[in-house]
């Protein structure tokens, strides 16, 4: 382990650099082998505890630390290990002293029942851990009735998603914690979601509500409450929303009061009227007459109704909210029951659904779609998928896969008429919920809609907002603050930006050095992936508004230059119809910008590498050039770029890389990712397959997005190829 002697000093030299929050846990580095089978573990330790009489503590530790800890399902107080009070002294010396994760879990599960008064001070801080060491002395801090002000200094100032939640949900059984349960508990991250309910029953949210409901920090609170509380996971809804007793009554004391909040976070408001009708509310209990009035009082704080939906009773998608990382989420509502979300907690990312080649768009060719997933991968945290065609007059959702436990799909064949599916999934398309909101916001408010823009899932339909006002104070906003780092804006909104603001005639008006730091963050935006295509190489203004740029480059930050000069060479930015050299021009002009010496070392790396000779062309084969662009502060280790005759294979997702650990795939025949975006085929990736005949290697290449146009073929000579490979290989 380097740094402190201890887990237990780590984390406090890392909170002493923390003392305001938020705390994001930096986990120390330890060696050890786990080579002891799980089964022994147990019978292990309990022999060495006991031959611990006349040992050193450093060396149990030793032994401990090789042996490993026997897992969650080990407890300690089905053993006797001795006298009460050795155990215990052992145990604090473990969890205190140890420098390994085995030793400090051992002892932190001899502790529990044992643990008093002066043990909270150091179990507060190893709460921070991350997994299993963190949640095991949140348990145990949480077993004395006054450790209530350590529980709440936890999810006050933890970063870490996994400590908060578990400090929040031990704070739900303590009345003293109710008032910070009230107003706090559910502003924290997204894995939170799991405590909705818990922290509803504790403060018993209708009547909360009606007593404080003139505070906009409790109103707040309680619509994230209600939002989180239908998302948790499938496993989890009988203790969800649907097993919470007094949900009916949450939402009626909530309407009554959600005038309180401001105009800014009607998103909110809007968000919870939809639930009740596109997710799980909408399979509650409710009273005749009830739901609709609920609506009716949220739709008039709002001022605006939802956009009717078409005719068809038989399918049905709209918005419902913000998803995983800030995407907005679709619902999907069959005979008008929300079927994803009955069945599943989430919903794929609305763009992949609406507008991908993969999404809900039938077609005579059968396609797999995603309709859901578990936030991460399908095959960790659940995936729902259907096969789509179009067949005459119907379009046909059957094939249903799932990658989670529990029961099948309840449909296995679902029929719709083709036209009214059709025209439903227009609708929806420009029908989306949260840009209606940021429509009543405008209402000529500029400024409410640069508070949206600035922070919030709603950013990037904000921003799209902005680009339509026209105002010469919004244009200016735009293009000095709108993109203040990558994924903040997508492509598309990035675009409407270069729209809004003329980005080419501003940068030949003498422009300062906000603008054109502005301009150049919307430039690498545009070239980032998107499942629309190749953004910027459809831009006609794309090549004005670059060498606009390279000529005041000089006063952008290091940093930006060398982007810039890489995105040149690498990215979606080469594939623009250049005259011949002109890329190597502009590239020695940001080279100029690019400061030297020891005070910038990656710099000269950057240098060094956009001075790298290129790979010739060979008669009739095409020249491949496996690129890896340099490192920096901010500029990231960006995998390998396959580069054939300069130019990248996919400039569709020109950002995304291939990684080192591919290469060996490309020294093998068959079908193989050679690029790929960050949510691989959603995202934007290309496939080749591999094949070779003598010494001629052919790639035919096919995107997972119709939207994105590359060349289907591909011919090298084999010995120039595989010493191109093996060359990236080693360096």
């Amino acid at each position: 382990m380097t740094g402190p002697h201890s887990v237990y000093a780590h984390v406090v030299a890392q909170l002493a650099e923390h003392r305001d929050g938020p705390f994001a846990f930096q986990q120390p580095a330890e060696q050890h082998a786990d080579t002891v089978p799980f089964e022994e573990r147990g019978d292990l330790i309990l022999a060495e505890i006991r031959r611990f009489s006349g040992r050193t503590h450093r060396s149990l530790h030793t032994r401990l630390a090789e042996i490993g800890f026997p897992g969650r399902r080990w407890h300690a107080d089905e053993h006797d290990f001795g006298p009460e009070e050795s155990v215990a002294a052992l145990a604090r010396w473990l969890i205190r002293d140890a420098s390994a994760s085995p030793p400090l879990l051992i002892g932190l599960t001899m502790l529990r029942g044992r643990a008093g008064p002066e043990d909270a001070d150091v179990l507060r801080h190893l709460a921070f851990l991350p997994n299993e060491p963190g949640a095991a002395a949140i348990g145990i801090l949480a077993e004395p009735p006054g450790s209530t002000g350590h529980l709440l200094w936890i999810a006050g100032i933890c970063g870490e998603r996994g400590p908060a939640r578990l400090a929040v949900a031990a704070l739900c059984g303590r009345p003293e914690a109710v008032p910070w349960l009230l107003r706090h508990s559910m502003t924290g991250p997204d894995d939170w979601t799991g405590n909705a309910p818990r922290v509803a029953r504790a403060v018993d949210l209708p009547r909360a509500l009606r007593e404080h409901g003139d505070e906009v920090v409790v109103v707040r609170n309680a619509a994230h409450i209600l939002l989180s509380a239908p998302r948790v996971r499938t496993g989890s809804l009988r203790g969800g929303l649907t097993g919470y007793a007094d949900a009916v009554d949450a939402y009626a004391a909530f309407a009554e009061v959600c005038d309180r909040l401001p105009v800014a976070e009607h998103g909110l408001i809007e968000r919870v009227r939809d639930d009740l009708y596109l997710h799980v509310p909408a399979l509650l209990d409710w009273p005749p007459g009830t739901r609709e009035e609920i609506a009716a009082r949220l739709t008039a704080v709002l001022g605006r109704s939802p956009a009717p939906a078409t005719p068809s009773a038989g399918f049905r998608v709209e918005t419902a909210g913000i998803g995983a990382e800030g995407k907005t989420a679709l619902s999907v509502l069959v005979d008008g029951r929300p079927v994803l979300t009955a069945e599943f907690f989430a919903t794929s990312d609305a763009w992949y659904l609406l507008d991908s080649a993969n999404g809900l768009h039938a077609r005579a060719e059968p396609h797999e779609t995603e309709l859901a997933n578990g936030a991460c991968d399908p095959e960790c945290c659940g995936g729902l998928f259907v096969t789509i065609r179009k067949e005459g007059g119907q379009v046909i959702w059957d094939g249903w896969r799932q990658t989670m436990a529990g029961d099948p799909w309840p449909f296995p064949e679902v029929r719709f008429d083709a036209g009214e599916y059709e025209a439903e999934l227009k609708r929806a398309t420009r029908a989306h919920t949260a840009e209606r909101v940021l429509e009543l916001a405008t209402a000529g408010d500029e400024q409410t809609l640069i508070a949206i823009a600035e922070d919030g899932p709603d950013a990037d339909l904000a921003v799209r907002q902005l680009s339509r006002l026209g105002t010469p104070s919004a244009a200016d906003w735009l293009r000095r603050n709108a993109i203040r780092h990558d994924g903040h804006i997508s492509p598309r909104s990035a675009g409407r930006i270069a729209d809004a603001t003329d980005l080419a005639t501003t940068l030949t008006t003498g422009p300062d050095a906000e603008t054109v730091a502005g301009a150049a963050r919307i430039l690498l935006a545009m070239a980032m992936p998107s499942p629309r295509g190749a953004l910027l190489l459809d831009r006609a203004d794309a090549l004005a508004t670059w060498r606009a740029l390279a000529h005041v480059a000089g006063v952008l930050e290091p940093v930006l230059v060398a982007r810039l000069a890489v995105e040149l060479r690498t990215g979606q930015t080469a594939a623009l119809p250049w005259k011949p050299g002109e890329p190597a021009t502009l590239r020695k002009r940001l080279v100029a910008a690019l400061p030297r010496g020891d005070a910038e070392p990656w710099a000269d790396r950057v240098l060094r590498w956009l001075k790298r000779p290129r790979t010739a062309a060979t008669e009739g084969f095409h020249a491949l050039s496996l690129e890896r662009p340099p490192t920096g502060p901010v500029i990231a280790d960006v995998g390998l770029v396959p580069l054939v005759d300069g130019v990248p294979v996919s400039p569709g997702v020109s950002n995304a890389r291939l990684e080192a650990d591919a290469l060996p795939r490309l020294l093998s025949t068959g079908r193989t990712r050679i690029h790929s975006g960050e949510c691989h085929d959603g995202c934007g990736a290309t496939y080749a397959d591999i094949r070779r005949d003598g010494e001629v290697i052919t790639w035919y290449v096919t995107p997972s997005l119709e939207s994105h146009h590359v060349d289907s073929r591909y011919r090298f000579e084999a010995s120039a190829y595989e010493e191109t490979i093996e060359r990236a290989r080693t360096g």
